[in-house]
């Protein structure tokens, strides 16, 4: 086993650092409904680019903006605000753009692996290092300078192989447990759809109730099966609110309970890890219950309209309200139910400001309400894929954890890996 030592480089000698189109050259107006995505900061911060609600642009902007195309290996910094945000560019973002509010920084595959550099800008000494070097207070920014001027301290070629080789084995079983998730929370939507909204829940024969002649009543809400009624939501789902313990008593801060808030909200279902954890103390002190798990969250002020699922016990700050079934355990039903509230309270909210939601909002809620029978029957058919998503996120969380133990490990030599199996 051997291993090489590290060499001085500045950035500019194995990388090339690029800013983005300014405003001069691409305009708000240029943005279209079908397109090419164009990368902004809103988009950074993970391995991976999230461009689902990223701006488009034409394919005669896209021709124009040619040397501002992305590559798989590129990396994307932000150059403004959270200048320490950074995600790489795989074969899905082939060909997209960068916002002018965005460097790029493209490697050179001879002289760095483009998976170690991006690992690299992920270790808190180097962000924090960054942040301090950006210019201005108030709106902290990065120039083409000042990243070509960054010192790095890097491996071997070989060792960078090895090192990004094992950080990414990490990364990609996260990704494959979030694509999971993600088949799993489409599967448990369309059930839901298909007996609670189109009316095709199994009859006693197991055929689809609507299609198969299943007797329909007129209600307020249009036409529903025979035997369902019509409910107020809070008649149904109890709405509870939640509180903050003094956050300068340190003896309520920094213990076992995970203190959810709006910012713990993700694009998976489960939230099994806050950012903020609480004691038994400052539980006692703040005025949330700890809410078990599968209990269903929703954000009321800041990022309003978010929901969650608690993968494990947890309190809640006063921006988020939980939601629990009235009477038993069906909080599958609650939470497929709760997607269809906040829609509706954001259809209500159109033409107002839609910056809030408070307990009355609830109360004006009105619900088709199925038999309790058939939601029992809902929750343990979807059980099983709630539990696996739950189970995945869980998994993800300690699968990062090693990550976030083994990257500066491995990047400053502490951890050493074998170089004689890596081409």
């Amino acid at each position: 086993m051997s291993f090489d030592n590290f060499c001085k480089t500045k950035l500019c000698r194995i990388a090339e650092v690029q800013t983005g189109p300014f405003g001069s050259q691409l305009h708000k107006s240029d943005y279209v409904d079908v397109g090419t995505p164009i990368i902004t900061v809103e988009h950074l911060g993970k391995r991976k680019l999230s461009g689902s609600q990223a701006p488009l642009v034409s394919d005669h902007d896209w021709e124009r903006l040619s040397k501002y195309h992305l590559r798989k290996g590129d990396l994307v910094f932000s150059r403004v605000g959270s200048v320490d945000r950074c995600s790489l560019v795989s074969i899905d973002e082939e060909g997209w753009l960068f916002s002018g509010r965005c460097l790029r920084i493209r490697p050179n595959k001879k002289m760095v692996d483009q998976r170690y550099l991006y690992y690299c800008f992920c270790i808190d000494k180097l962000k924090e290092y960054i942040r301090k070097i950006a210019v201005g207070a108030t709106m902290p920014s990065l120039n083409t300078q000042i990243m070509n001027d960054l010192v790095l301290e890097i491996h071997s070629l070989r060792e960078q192989k090895a090192i990004a080789a094992t950080l990414s084995c990490l990364d990609d079983m996260i990704e494959l447990n979030n694509r999971t998730n993600k088949v799993l929370e489409e599967m448990a939507q369309a059930i839901f759809k298909h007996w609670f909204v189109d009316f095709e829940f199994p009859d006693e024969n197991g055929e689809p109730y609507k299609s198969s002649g299943g007797e329909m009543v007129e209600s307020e809400l249009g036409e529903i099966p025979k035997g369902w009624g019509i409910e107020q939501f809070t008649d149904i789902i109890k709405v509870k609110g939640g509180g903050t313990p003094k956050t300068g008593n340190p003896n309520y801060w920094n213990g076992e309970i995970p203190f959810f808030t709006p910012k713990d909200c993700n694009s998976n279902y489960y939230v099994s890890n806050t950012e903020k954890q609480i004691t038994k103390l400052g539980l006692e002190g703040c005025n949330s219950e700890l809410h078990p798990t599968n209990t269903v969250f929703i954000t009321a002020r800041g990022t309003v309209g978010k929901i969650a699922v608690a993968g494990r016990p947890m309190a809640i700050n006063q921006s988020c309200y939980a939601l629990r079934y009235r009477g038993e355990t069906l909080q599958y039903y609650v939470h497929q139910i709760t997607k269809n509230a906040v829609l509706e309270l954001q259809h209500k909210a159109t033409g107002a400001v839609f910056d809030a939601i408070v307990t009355r909002d609830f109360d004006s809620l009105t619900i088709i309400m199925p038999t309790t029978d058939l939601i029992r029957t809902y929750d343990t058919t979807i059980s099983v894929a709630y539990e696996l998503m739950r189970n995945n996120n869980i998994y993800n969380t300690i699968l990062a954890q090693i990550r976030d133990t083994l990257l500066p490990k491995l990047i400053s030599g502490e951890i050493r890996v074998p170089v004689e199996e890596v081409g």
